[in-house]
């Protein structure tokens, strides 16, 4: 299955240099399910939610407006990798409205995942 794994921090994108962007995009299937996937990821020492969202939907939106034609139907799930432990209180506003991605029309949360995880585990 073709994947493709954009680094957002390539200078060949032309991106403002700043904090506010994702820190990969993965774009394909996944060998066991049937479904196109396209899922903004950010990596973190430590999870702080609004940091995360505000990374995440930057991803998104660059997804949505020059990855992808408006015609190709995908699965979207915005993934936040963390090293150690996620604290209680940022698991829990990651679930909330203010924090949700936007793609497409539509809002999604972020799925949480520690890193080393399997991002096929996370598209489940």
């Amino acid at each position: 299955m073709p994947r493709v794994l954009v680094d957002m921090n390539c200078k060949k994108l032309g991106l403002q240099s700043g904090p506010k962007r994702c820190d990969y995009i993965f774009i394909g299937s996944q060998s066991n399910m049937n479904a196109d996937w396209v899922v903004p990821i950010e990596l973190k020492g430590k999870a702080k939610a609004s940091k995360i969202s505000r990374q995440l939907q930057a991803g998104a939106k660059f997804a949505e407006t020059k990855l992808l034609p408006n015609d190709v139907q995908v699965h979207f799930r915005p993934i936040a990798a963390h090293a150690g432990k996620a604290h209680k209180i940022q698991n829990m506003k990651l679930k909330k409205q203010q924090y949700k991605i936007k793609f497409r029309g539509k809002e999604y949360e972020i799925k949480l995942i520690r890193c080393g995880s399997p991002l096929e585990k996370a598209l489940r």
